[in-house]
C-alpha cells in the first residue's frame, strides 16, 4: 500500500523546518486560520483525486516535537501494514488517564464536554461523556493519523456537517475562543480533533496504533507512572471488548489510587 504523507506549513520559515521525508502542504495563504489544520486538509480532500489503494496523512509542523517521530519512523511503522487507519497520537497519558476524549477535553477546556456532546448528538453521533469509553487503540489527538480514502471521506463528511452548522451561526459558542497552550484557539478545532475518535468507535475499521516511548506526555507529572497508565488503558480496552463492568470498576479504582499517589508525592 502506498502512503502519501504531508506536512502543513504556514510560512517560508516554517517550510524550512519541515521534515524532508514528508510532502509539503502549502497553507501560506491561510484564509481561515480559525479552522487551524482542518482548513488545508479540507482543501486537499475536496480538490485532490485520491488513490483508492493508498493511505494519506496530514501532520502539523509540530509533529516531531509532539511525537518524537520523523518521516523514517512513520514510514517504517506503516510498512507492511494493511490497516485502514494508523494512529500516531501523542499524549498517551491523556488517552489512558481519562475515561474518554470528551472528559479529557473538559480538563483542558472547562465546559467543553457538554458542548461537544450536544453537538455530536446534533450530528447524529451521540456520545455521553459519563459512559463512553475510549483507549489508545482508537484515540486520535492533533489529527495525527494516516488513513485510506474511505475513512477520509467518512471523516470529511462528518466534519463538513459540523462546518455547515458553525458557518451558518457565527455566534455559536463553539466558534468562541478558549485557552490553548500560551494562546487561544476556537473550541471547534478541539472538537474536530476528536471526530476521528468518534468515528473509530462507531464502525469496524482496521486500526493500528503507534505508542512509541518517544511520544510526548501532555503532563510531566505522569512521567514516573507510565506503567500505571498502561494498566489503565488495558482495562479500558478490555471493557471495550468484553463490556464487563468489572474492567471499568478496575479502571476507576486504579485511577483513584494513581491520583492519591500523585497527591502524596507532591506533598512529600
Amino acid at each position: 500500500m502506498t502512503d502519501h504523507l504531508y506536512q502543513i506549513y504556514y510560512s517560508e520559515s516554517s517550510r524550512q523546518q519541515l521534515d524532508p521525508g514528508f510532502l509539503p502542504l502549502d497553507n501560506r495563504a491561510n484564509p481561515r486560520p480559525d479552522w487551524r489544520e482542518y482548513w488545508p486538509i479540507r482543501q486537499f480532500l475536496l480538490n485532490t483525486p485520491l488513490d483508492e489503494h493508498a493511505r494519506y496523512g496530514f501532520f502539523s509542523p509540530k509533529f516531531r516535537a509532539k511525537t518524537g517521530l520523523d518521516a523514517v519512523d512513520v514510514t517504517q511503522f506503516l510498512a507492511g501494514s494493511e490497516a485502514e487507519v494508523v494512529l500516531f497520537s501523542p499524549f498517551f497519558d491523556q488517552s489512558a488517564f481519562f475515561r474518554n476524549v470528551l472528559l479529557q477535553s473538559e480538563q483542558a477546556h472547562p465546559g467543553s464536554a457538554a458542548l461537544f456532546s450536544a453537538m455530536l448528538t446534533e450530528l447524529g453521533l451521540p456520545r455521553d461523556p459519563t459512559t463512553w469509553v475510549t483507549h489508545a487503540g482508537n484515540t486520535v489527538f492533533c489529527n495525527y493519523f494516516v488513513a485510506t480514502p474511505a475513512f477520509w471521506r467518512t471523516w470529511l463528511a462528518l466534519c463538513e456537517r459540523l462546518f455547515a452548522v458553525l458557518e451558518a451561526d457565527p455566534a455559536h459558542v463553539l466558534n468562541a475562543d478558549t485557552v490553548h497552550d500560551r494562546g487561544r484557539a476556537p473550541l471547534k478545532v478541539f472538537l474536530v480533533e476528536r471526530l476521528a475518535t468518534v468515528l473509530l468507535t462507531s464502525d469496524a475499521w482496521r486500526i493500528r496504533a503507534c505508542n512509541a516511548e518517544s511520544m510526548a506526555l501532555a503532563d510531566p507529572m505522569f512521567g514516573p507512572y507510565r506503567d500505571v497508565l498502561y494498566r489503565l488503558d488495558a482495562l479500558k480496552l478490555a471493557y471495550s471488548v468484553h463490556a464487563d463492568p468489572q474492567y471499568l470498576a478496575g479502571f476507576r479504582n486504579l485511577r483513584s489510587a494513581l491520583v492519591a499517589q500523585i497527591q502524596r508525592s507532591r506533598l512529600a
